[in-house]
Formats: structure tokens, C-alpha cells, sequence
């Protein structure tokens, strides 16, 4: 047959879809890959030449009266009757299975067979290319007989594609109302809770809020893991968090009945912080219930509840890992007070704190350090916490410390001589002395290193001193950034600033 046989526009478009099809990046399973950006963008490019190609080979569109019964949020995606080719339909034929709300769910069983059905027509028009591409390296002609195959293959393809898309949107409608069911039952916790709390102090009625609190804490952490499955909780960690919340709500009760112009304490700081979380995602659940029609199913697709319970999440975990254990507790509480005296000593620190100032950030680390080395004994449940393999075993710590200890002790003792007030011999050495050093360390860790002005006896401690800042940083990033986080907020507690999400840079979010 001569090559007129095929007009212009049909050979074109199937050229095209060869040459792209010959392009698709196969996995180790032998199938199409679509997880890798340029696995992605060849899918992706061949099949805006597929839906070309039905119309250049004029193939009449599949009934798609179906989508009249999808929810208001996919007809928006799947409008009228046109065809729509999109790649999370592949993907799903390909994994046989649909990801939704952090799960990967398999195809149910009304998509099995449709799924099967669409995985022959695309294998069957792959098939075909390859014919086609056998023909085409040998100089053939393409025949009348292939062109009449091509249609054929693409019309099986369109009726196997708008099959299997009824289906799929279906199953991920379904999975979308069980996630608006885990909202809705949230909400109940949350209202249920809230009966409690005014019966509790009753007879039975203390028992009743702590049983409920419990329950609210758990649909929460649904929830949580059904934006990530990576959030979600044990639940032995379930009542940490329950008794943390508690524990939280003693805590600013307690700071409530004592004088109000008692400074807050990080305790005071972390129950602050928890607390103020879990309301907001209360204050999220009562407006929800008045609009569940408004929740999207796919609930990471709301961009309040995500910010509400990834607050929730970070603050709760720092407020139950540090309220349960005393001597970490204690540690943080002397590492606050060194921050404190720091910010005392160097109030271009405390501007810098007050302003959410990325310097701040910066010299923490070393504040931090030098807070342990001025009062090791106090500081090392924290540094232990942070950093438990410089410790030979529990509450022991390791050569590298006691190296670091020396290294500090010497720089301290030869700073104080240096000033002319240092009494060298004295029994105990000059405490005045030592607090000077003190002083002129965290006067440079505030400005920064290198400074004019400073001696090369502190700038060869302090360089030191920025190795083990950042090995503070880096060794356990999750670990480092909660303490950050817990010291900023008691500072600017402890300076009248509040510890408000704007502290943060992360305004408060009611918006569904």
C-alpha cells in the first residue's frame, strides 16, 4: 500500500507517539515508571499525543455519563464529556493501587476487573507501535490494514480507559468520605470533651474528662496520620500526650493561683506551648463541624487542619518528652537559666531573640555549649539527651567532653589572669574573675566570632567551640530544633513577649 493511504496528520501523531513511547523509563518490575520527574514528564508528554491522536484518527468518545454522579469537587476535575488522560490514573493501573490521605489503598473490586481491561488495551496498542516501529526501521509503508488497527486499538483504549476512570474516582470518593468520617468523629471527641469540662470536679466527673481527653487525643492522632502515616502515634506515646496535656493544664493553673508577676519557668513555657496547640485544633474541630460539606476528603488538601496538627505534633512531642522525665526537665531548666543570664549580659542577644533574628539562631548552639561548660553537673541530662554517644554510659561522660571541659577550664583561668584582677593560687579560684571570662565568652558568642576587638585567646576557644555547635546541630537536626524552639519561646515568655504562633512566623489558621 502507498503511504497516502495514511493522511499527513495520522502518520505525524503516530510518529509521535512512537518516538515518546520509545522514551518511557522502565522500573525493575517492568513497568512504566512515573515516580521519577523524567519517568514523569515522558508519560505525561505521551499521552497529550494519545489524546491528539483520538482526534486526529476521529475515534467517537466513550460514554462518560458517569460523571454525573461524582462530587462536586471531581466534576471540577472530570468536566463533561471530553476525554481527560491523567497520569495518576496510569500510575494507579500500574501500582494497583490508589494513594490517597498517606495510605496506599488497593484497588477495590469493582476496579479489578476494569483495571485489567485497560492494562490489555494499553499493552495491546504498545503491541502495535512496536509494529509499527519494526515497519518503519525496514522502509514499509504503513498499510491500511495497521491504520485500521490503530483505530481499533485506540477505540478498545478509550472504552478501557473511561471504564476503569469511573472506577477509580468512585474508590477515591469512597476513601475521601471515610477521612471526612475521622474529622466528623473528632469533632463528636471534641464536644464531648467539652460537656466534660463543665461537669469536671464533680462526682465522677474528673474521671469522665480524663477518659474523654484520652479519646480526643486519639482522633487526633487519626487524623494525623492520615495527612502522613509517618505521624502517626503508638499508644503507649498516645499517653504520654494525654498525660502531658494534663499535666500542661496543672502546670498554668498552678501559675495562675501564685503571684502574676513571677517569671514563667520552660515547664511554664512547654505547657504554654502544648496547650495552646491542642485548643487550636479544638478551635479547628468546632468550626469543621459547622462545615463538614467544606472539608476536602483528601485532607492534606486543607491547608488549617495540617498547620493545627502539625503544631500539635511539634509541640506536643517536645511538652511529653521533656514534662516526663525530671532530670531532662532540670537540665532544660539550667540551660534556660544560662540563656537568660546570656541575654542579661549581651542584650543585642535579646534584641536579636525578640526580632526571631537568624543570628540568634546561630549563637544558641553555643550558648547552649558554653551554659554546660560553665555548670556540667546541671547540664548534662540535656547534652546527654542531645548527644548520647559522647557518653560512655548513662551519666558518664566520655573523653571528648572531659577534653572539652579542659580546653575551657584553661581558656577561663587565663582569661581571668589576663584581666589583672584574677587571684591566681587563691583556694577555689577568683569566682569574680572566672565571671568576667564568662562574660567576655558571651560577649563574642552574641556578636559572633572573628570580631574586632576580641583576644586570640578567646577566638581560638570560640572556633573551637563552633565545631561542637554545629555538631549540636547536625547530629540529631529533630532533637536540636525542638530545644531551639522550647529556648526562644522561654525567652521571650520570660521577657513579657508572649509564645505566640507569630513568635514563630506561623500566623494562627481557622480556615478549613
Amino acid at each position: 500500500m502507498a503511504p497516502s493511504t495514511w493522511t499527513p496528520e495520522e502518520l505525524k501523531i503516530t510518529r509521535t507517539l512512537v518516538s515518546w513511547r520509545k522514551r518511557f523509563v522502565v522500573t525493575t518490575e517492568r513497568k512504566v515508571d512515573t515516580k521519577s520527574e523524567t519517568g514523569y514528564m515522558v508519560v505525561k508528554n505521551y499521552l497529550q499525543c494519545l489524546d491528539t491522536a483520538f482526534q486526529v484518527f476521529q475515534v467517537e468518545p466513550a460514554s462518560r455519563h458517569y460523571r454525573q454522579s461524582f462530587t462536586p469537587k471531581y466534576q471540577s476535575i472530570w468536566a463533561g464529556q471530553s476525554r481527560l488522560l491523567r497520569v495518576d490514573v496510569l500510575e494507579a493501573i500500574n501500582q494497583q493501587m490508589i494513594w490517597m490521605n498517606g495510605f496506599w489503598s488497593e484497588l477495590g473490586p469493582t476496579a479489578v476487573k476494569p483495571a485489567g481491561l485497560m492494562r490489555h488495551a494499553w499493552a495491546e496498542l504498545g503491541r502495535l507501535l512496536k509494529r509499527l516501529i519494526v515497519e518503519q526501521l525496514a522502509a514499509r509503508p504503513w498499510s491500511m490494514e495497521l491504520k485500521a488497527e490503530m483505530r481499533c486499538a485506540l477505540t478498545e483504549l478509550d472504552a478501557a480507559w473511561a471504564k476503569f476512570e469511573c472506577a477509580y474516582v468512585m474508590q477515591a470518593m469512597a476513601i475521601e468520605e471515610e477521612a471526612r468520617v475521622l474529622v466528623a468523629e473528632a469533632c463528636v471527641c471534641e464536644r464531648v470533651l467539652s460537656n466534660a469540662s463543665q461537669r469536671r470536679g464533680r462526682r465522677g466527673g474528673t474521671a469522665a474528662w480524663k477518659k474523654q481527653l484520652g479519646e480526643l487525643v486519639r482522633a487526633i492522632n487519626l487524623l494525623s496520620a492520615t495527612v502522613c502515616d509517618e505521624r502517626r502515634m503508638r499508644d503507649a506515646d498516645l499517653g504520654l500526650v494525654t498525660r502531658a496535656l494534663m499535666e500542661s493544664k496543672s502546670i498554668l493553673e498552678s501559675a495562675r493561683l501564685q503571684d502574676h508577676r513571677q517569671k514563667p519557668t520552660p515547664a511554664h513555657a512547654l505547657a504554654t506551648w502544648a496547650t495552646d496547640a491542642f485548643e487550636a485544633v479544638r478551635g479547628y474541630l468546632r468550626i469543621a463541624w459547622h462545615n463538614l460539606e467544606s472539608v476536602d476528603g483528601e485532607l492534606a488538601n486543607n491547608p488549617g487542619l495540617v498547620a493545627n496538627l502539625d503544631r500539635f505534633q511539634e509541640s506536643m512531642s517536645a511538652t511529653a518528652r521533656y514534662l516526663a522525665d525530671p532530670r531532662l526537665l532540670r537540665g532544660l531548666s539550667c540551660a534556660a537559666a544560662f540563656a537568660r543570664a546570656a541575654c542579661a549580659t549581651a542584650p543585642e542577644l535579646a534584641a536579636l531573640a525578640a526580632d526571631c533574628d537568624a543570628d540568634f539562631f546561630v549563637a544558641l548552639p553555643r550558648i547552649v555549649w558554653l551554659g554546660f561548660l560553665s555548670a556540667p553537673d546541671q547540664t548534662s541530662p540535656l547534652i546527654e539527651h542531645m548527644l548520647p554517644e559522647l557518653f560512655t554510659e548513662p551519666q558518664v561522660r566520655g573523653p571528648e567532653l572531659q577534653a572539652l571541659l579542659e580546653a575551657y577550664g584553661q581558656t577561663v583561668e587565663r582569661l581571668a589572669t589576663a584581666t589583672g584582677k584574677g587571684l591566681r593560687g587563691q583556694e577555689g579560684g577568683d569566682p569574680e574573675g572566672h565571671r568576667r571570662a564568662l562574660d567576655m565568652l558571651l560577649q563574642r558568642v552574641a556578636v559572633g566570632i572573628g570580631q574586632e576587638g576580641s583576644s586570640a585567646e578567646v577566638e581560638v576557644f570560640l572556633r573551637r567551640l563552633e565545631g561542637w555547635s554545629m555538631r549540636l546541630q547536625r547530629q540529631r537536626p529533630e532533637v536540636w530544633n525542638q530545644l531551639s524552639a522550647i529556648l526562644h519561646r522561654h525567652l521571650l515568655g520570660h521577657a513579657g513577649e508572649g509564645c505566640s504562633d507569630c513568635d514563630r512566623g506561623e500566623p494562627r489558621r481557622f480556615a478549613l
